[in-house]
């Protein structure tokens, strides 16, 4: 790694000026990792036009600044009419290569007697772009660096789920901390990129300013069409760097956290659908409507990073996320503000998962009529730490030892934005819980969603050492209101 080239010069000569010309390009990833910049000089004097030179710097730069894959490898007598110089596609899936393009540097056909084909190969990166990524097609060139980086989008600053804290420092030196202190948190960021900013500083303002903490690589984020709490096939409408998204991890819409089972791609190669995993670990599913342009899912399970420090409960911190372009970084005062107030998240037994009501997930229309039974499934925060990240359909994990379950109604008025709750019962370790017709409330002191009702929220939370779930699974529905189903009260716990 020490050896590479992270910059390139190319000098050449302009026809517009009729005079020596220049123009430098930088591997600014490569750059970083070697802590300096380590350059060279091309001369190409029968170049005429800036555009040229570019994709020129930019084809001799790749070569430079990337590792090259080689390999030898036995093939049957279909390679034989390769030639010297040729290139081919390899793949090995045992290695993880896929469709690499591998120039033949040596070939031997055999003996006649074992009619297979040797090649010693080195990965081919010297084709030149189509597009020079910092000319125009007009020839005129913007250097980039020169451009001013604008604010981060579609940042995620939270607290950290149990899940991440495992992966990044084990799961014993994770209890260790939530046993020496439950409610301890830590910080989680990660941001999207708006087009040619390359990374971000993380500032931290715990009380006493803001203090540069860590530094961040830009997550791929998309817009999607609005969904419902059970869609696993999304519409993809935009998006930026989905290039980068790997199955299997985790992303986030809203409050929910998802699992990234596909991504898929049509005839063009244009990205055109997700196919996900809902309510995964500590979330649940909703309802995600977004505005003008979509709903955003931000891809933040490979590319988060924190501060490393640890705060209590309660505590309140601001975030920035410092864009850097080229040489050009966003002034501080100009960059946007994200505050985190921490909830103890880590310590939290996981919600119930696959909540039904009457066997049906999420319904979009509801008939109240006849008796009524929720059920739930179980999880386990301890237990879920694999890479599976089961989503919210999974059947019993667990459960966590001493986790029970408590029921939770709330009524919306056709009058009124702000929710009444009307029942609230713990169930224990139950993963049922019936209610009759007339759908009146357990507590003593209510008797039921009240007249004028529209809306009915019902919500199962898991509970554990005075903690409740950081979500609770919940169902909401259209309620025909309390006139219409009687008034006689009747719960069967």
């Amino acid at each position: 790694m020490s050896e590479l080239t992270n910059a390139v010069t190319v000098v050449y000569w302009d026809y517009q000026t009729d005079e020596t010309a220049s123009l430098t390009l930088h591997n600014q990833a490569l750059r970083q990792v070697q802590g300096v910049e380590i350059g060279t000089t091309q001369q190409y004097p029968g170049i005429t036009h800036r555009a040229l030179a570019a994709r020129v710097a930019e084809r001799d730069l790749k070569a430079l600044s990337t590792p090259l894959l080689s390999c030898t490898v036995r093939v049957n007598r279909r390679a034989a009419r390769l030639n010297i110089g040729d290139v081919f596609y390899l793949d090995w899936p045992d290695l993880g290569i896929h469709s690499t393009l591998m120039r033949a540097n040596r070939l031997d056909y055999g003996d006649g007697r074992d009619g297979a084909v040797t090649i010693t190969a080195t990965q081919d990166v010297f084709s030149m772009p189509a597009i020079p990524a910092q000319a125009s097609s007009g020839g005129a060139w913007t250097d980039p660096a020169a451009m001013a980086p604008r604010s981060s989008v579609h940042r995620v600053v939270s607290e950290t789920p149990y899940y991440t804290l495992v992966a990044d420092q084990g799961a014993r030196e994770t209890g260790h901390l939530l046993t020496e202190d439950p409610d301890v948190g830590f910080l989680l960021v990660s941001a999207g990129r708006r087009g040619r900013e390359f990374s971000a500083d993380v500032y931290v303002d715990a009380g006493a300013g803001f203090n540069s903490s860590a530094m961040l690589d830009f997550h791929p984020w998309c817009t999607v069409l609005p969904v419902d709490p059970v869609a696993t096939e999304w519409v993809v409408l935009s998006g930026l760097d989905l290039d980068l998204v790997t199955a299997g991890t985790i992303a986030q819409v809203g409050e929910e956290l998802i699992r990234i089972d596909a991504v898929d791609t049509d005839s063009t190669g244009a990205y055109v659908g997700l196919q996900v995993g809902r309510g995964i670990l500590d979330t649940t599913p909703r309802r995600h409507v977004g505005d003008s342009h979509g709903v955003v899912v931000r891809f933040w399970g490979e590319f988060a990073v924190s501060d490393d420090e640890s705060y209590a409960a309660g505590e309140s911190i601001a975030v920035k996320i410092q864009t850097v372009q080229g040489n050009a970084v966003l002034a501080l005062d100009k960059t946007p503000a994200d505050r985190v107030t921490f909830r103890s998240r880590a310590i939290r037994p996981y919600p119930p998962g696959d909540l039904k009501i009457d066997g049906l997930a999420y319904p979009e229309q509801y008939v109240w009529s006849g008796d009524h039974v929720l059920t739930w499934s179980h999880r386990s925060r301890t237990q879920q730490t694999d890479a599976a990240l089961y989503d919210h359909t999974a059947g019993d994990i667990g459960p966590e030892p001493g986790v029970t379950y408590r029921v939770e109604g709330y009524a919306y008025l056709v009058d009124s934005t702000d929710p009444q709750q009307f029942l609230r019962t713990d169930v224990g370790t139950l993963t049922s819980w019936s209610v009759d017709s007339n759908f009146g409330g357990l507590n003593s002191n209510l008797s039921g969603p009240p007249p004028g009702t529209r809306r009915v929220v019902l919500q199962v939370w898991s509970q554990r050492d005075g903690y409740d779930s950081w979500q609770p699974a919940e169902i909401d529905l259209d309620y025909p209101g309390a006139d219409s189903v009687g008034d006689s009260v009747q719960f069967d716990v």
